[in-house]
């Protein structure tokens, strides 16, 4: 049986790139898929909502690639809305791996200036840094909590990380993922403690 999906959840600037990426690096047997990078990886130079069906289509080819080889799936996008979400319980569902939602979050005012301090476009779609884009993905905000009232999701775990404060929230943990919960407490709240580097994203 392969490893959990982790599902990194929450709007921009709340730290979930560098969360996914520290979290690759040391756990073992998982493999990061990001829907940004997908979206580098074809070409993209700028978003277009069009691309999307494409876009999510390749991410989740990679995620069953993973699932299939044995490995863990790291899935790293915004996931603001439950129909969104949605799929990537199925898909846990559908290889019979438990699913944890890590939501990566801050204050408004810390995303922003996170926001505004990524880099510039080198040519291909970049994370964005025009703080609307927070403003608008936060109108559309669903509470992950709700997902786990769907008698179809039974096998949803959820955590709430806030990046600025380095606090870990149980939101509600299986058994079954337990191990992997308690080894994702050292490693983000390790590495928050130790470099300010952690939380510029």
């Amino acid at each position: 049986m392969s490893n959990p999906i982790i599902m990194l959840a929450g709007l921009p600037g709340g730290g979930k790139s560098t969360v996914g990426a520290k979290l690759e690096e040391r756990l073992k047997d998982y493999d990061l898929h990001s829907f940004l990078q997908v979206r580098r990886d074809l070409g993209h130079k700028r978003y277009r909502h069009k691309q999307n069906r494409n876009v999510f289509r390749e991410l989740y080819r990679r995620t069953e690639e993973s699932l299939k080889s044995g490995r863990g799936v790291i899935l790293d996008n915004t996931y603001t809305t439950q129909g969104g979400r949605q799929p990537v319980y199925e898909i846990g569902k559908d290889y019979g791996v438990d699913v944890l939602v890590l939501e990566c979050y801050c204050s408004e005012k810390e995303a922003k200036r996170r926001m505004r301090q990524r880099p510039a476009s080198d040519g291909l779609v970049v994370e964005p840094r025009d703080p609307k884009a927070y403003d608008k993905l936060a109108q559309r905000w669903q509470d992950i909590s709700t997902d786990l009232d769907i008698p179809a999701n039974q096998h949803i775990s959820y955590l709430r990380y806030n990046t600025k404060t380095n606090d870990v929230q149980e939101m509600h943990v299986r058994d079954a993922v337990r191990p992997l919960v308690d080894s994702i407490r050292q490693i983000i709240i390790l590495v928050g403690k130790n470099t300010t580097q952690f939380l510029c994203r």
